[in-house]
């Protein structure tokens, strides 16, 4: 433990307090703003790095910028298209109608047809099955016309 000063030790020890010179105080502040100088210089190349860093992503920004306008001038382009599509999908749909019409009446027809060879066939098989001859007729040009006599009509006759 250290011993209570005495009053004659307190003294010397406040004039020695006070016989800090003038240099002493200029060392004591000089190592002070090297401290804060110290504290600055490593502020400015965080600063500096950060600056890089902010320019950077200007950049990129710049970059993103651009090419979100192609894209959305793209996009304009696209609905252009589709918008000129629609109209020829309309005109398509107006030629529609007739020629699904036209279809139906082709089908029929066809159906028609069909129907008639059909009908035909199957005389045709009844007639084989049910064993009915066909009569050919003579042309015309082998026959031999009826004679032709002249005869007075019958009411003058009974005179």
């Amino acid at each position: 433990m250290a011993r209570p000063l005495n009053a004659r030790e307190r003294a010397q020890d406040a004039a020695a307090a006070q016989s800090v010179t003038r240099d002493d105080l200029l060392a004591l502040q000089i190592t002070g703003v090297h401290g804060r100088l110290e504290n600055i210089e490593k502020t400015l190349v965080s600063l500096s790095a950060n600056m890089s860093a902010l320019v950077r992503l200007e950049e990129r920004h710049a970059a993103l910028e651009k090419g979100f306008d192609h894209i959305h001038s793209e996009v304009h382009q696209q609905e252009n298209r589709l918008i000129a599509n629609d109209a020829v999908l309309a005109e398509i749909k107006g030629n529609i109608a007739p020629l699904t019409e036209a279809r139906k009446w082709v089908v029929m027809a066809m159906i028609g047809i069909i129907s008639l060879v059909a009908i035909g066939a199957f005389n045709a098989v009844n007639n084989l099955l049910t064993r009915q001859a066909v009569v050919k007729p003579e042309p015309r040009w082998q026959t031999t016309p009826p004679a032709m006599t002249l005869q007075p009509p019958q009411e003058y006759e009974s005179h």
